[in-house]
C-alpha cells in the first residue's frame, strides 16, 4: 500500500495544470523515459533526438527556438510552410550526408609509404 501511496504521489508530481484547467505531463526524466517505452513512442523519440542535435548547433538560434515552441504548443502548420520545411530538410539531409562521406573517404595512399625499422 505505502508503494501504491509514493508512485501516486510521484505520479502527480509529473503532472501540472495547463491553461484549460485540464492535467498535462511536466517533461521530467523519469516522466520521459517512461514515455520512451512505449512502443508507439517513435515520434517523440525522434523529436527528443532532434532537439538535443539542434540545440548541440549554434545556428539554432533563440529566434528559431521560439518558432519551434510556438509550433511544439500547436500552432498550426500551414501546407506552404510544411513543403519549405521539407525542402529544407532534405537539403540539410543531403549535405550532411556528404560531410559523412567526405569524413568516410580513405585516405590517399597513392605515395608509397616508407618504414625504416630502428635496428
Amino acid at each position: 500500500m505505502m508503494y501504491f501511496i509514493n508512485f501516486y504521489i510521484w505520479h502527480c508530481s509529473c503532472l501540472s495544470m495547463d491553461n484549460s484547467g485540464g492535467f498535462a505531463m511536466a517533461a521530467t526524466t523519469p516522466t520521459l523515459l517512461l514515455a520512451l517505452r512505449s512502443p508507439q513512442s517513435g515520434w517523440l523519440a525522434t523529436l527528443i533526438t532532434a532537439l538535443d542535435e539542434a540545440r548541440a548547433d549554434p545556428g539554432f538560434d533563440a529566434q528559431q527556438q521560439a518558432l519551434f515552441a510556438e509550433l511544439a504548443a500547436g500552432a498550426p502548420i500551414a501546407a506552404n510552410v510544411r513543403k519549405a520545411a521539407m525542402e529544407r530538410q532534405y537539403a540539410f539531409d543531403r549535405s550532411m550526408a556528404d560531410e559523412l562521406a567526405a569524413a568516410l573517404e580513405p585516405a590517399d595512399v597513392s605515395a608509397p609509404v616508407r618504414l625504416d625499422l630502428a635496428g
